[in-house]
């Protein structure tokens, strides 16, 4: 029984090695390219990374940087219309409460120095 178990397991080793398939340096593979970018700069090359963030309330909006920085912040409705203002330090936190609440349109834009950061809720 030993024997037919040894046989057995030596043609597996073998028929392996026999059917393995070897791949080597010179092979050429070739590999479709469906979706093929076009070579303008139209847009970004990998996810944009904004070190402005925000948690919104029902009533209020919380900024944050991940760094210390003062940013001018502006929030406006749907229309346009600005309905807060503040120039605040963010790496901590800055609140600001919104009278009327939070409605869906509204643009929040963070401008620390020369770089503005914008997001529609």
């Amino acid at each position: 029984m030993n024997f037919l178990r040894l046989a057995l397991f030596i043609m597996l080793c073998l028929g392996s090695l026999l059917s393995a398939q070897t791949a080597y340096a010179d092979d050429v593979i070739t590999i479709p390219q469906e979706n093929k970018q076009d070579d303008e700069k139209t847009r970004p090359r990998m996810p944009a990374y904004s070190p402005v963030y925000c948690q919104v309330g029902a009533d209020h909006v919380t900024f944050f940087c991940r760094y210390e920085a003062v940013g001018e912040i502006e929030v406006s409705d749907a229309d346009g219309t600005v309905i807060a203002t503040a120039v605040a330090e963010l790496s901590a936190g800055y609140t600001v409460l919104l009278p009327g609440g939070v409605t869906p349109g509204m643009t929040i834009t963070v401008t620390i120095g020369e770089v503005t950061y914008s997001a529609t809720i």
